[in-house]
């Protein structure tokens, strides 16, 4: 965390230096697209014919069986799954798969993770005496998105339960029941 992008950020600032803007720019720039290093990958054209011809499954290559199935039915992997499909295949990973969703900046969430490291670091200065105050007092950590809450509608809770109370092993209606009212 420290390495990978707060150092690279504010690192060549005396701790006395960091002032709030700082730490808002920092913050400005973790929203920007294409920040988000966490690139997901998808297969090109062929790849299927390529497992099937070199008869390889998941096990063998290090990864698990339904992981391989999603890269050969186009689904976006991770780079450790591309990178054993390439080494299994003996060619080069931008040869068989293309970057995706690599347009994102970070979420609000992370950044905020971001924040409370750098508040921590400078907390412990502030109580060493090597800064009067801590600057991340200063910042608003950015708010959270807020996911829309889905719920079941009255209606389709009473045609659950009702199917329920015609099921006759008590254990399942007990998991039906439970789920409805919780």
């Amino acid at each position: 965390m420290l390495d990978d992008r707060i150092i690279p950020a504010i690192g060549h600032l005396k701790l006395a230096k960091i002032q709030p803007h700082h730490l808002i720019s920092f913050m400005t720039e973790l929203q920007q697209r294409g920040v988000n290093r966490n690139f997901k990958y998808r297969a090109k054209d062929g790849l299927l014919e390529k497992v099937k011809e070199h008869k390889l499954t998941g096990s063998a290559i290090g990864v698990h069986p339904n992981t391989l199935r999603n890269a050969k039915l186009g689904r976006a992997v991770n780079a450790y799954t591309t990178k054993c499909i390439a080494q299994a295949l003996g060619v080069r990973e931008k040869d068989i798969f293309d970057i995706v969703g690599n347009d994102r900046g970070l979420s609000a969430q992370t950044i905020t993770h971001y924040l409370r490291c750098i508040s921590s670091v400078l907390s412990t200065a502030v109580e060493w005496q090597i800064i009067t105050t801590n600057p991340c007092e200063r910042v608003k950590a950015p708010k959270r998105d807020q996911h829309k809450i889905k719920f079941m509608e009255i209606d389709d809770a009473q045609k659950i339960i009702q199917k329920a109370m015609l099921v006759d092993d008590i254990r399942v209606k007990t998991a039906i029941l439970l789920f409805v009212f919780t």
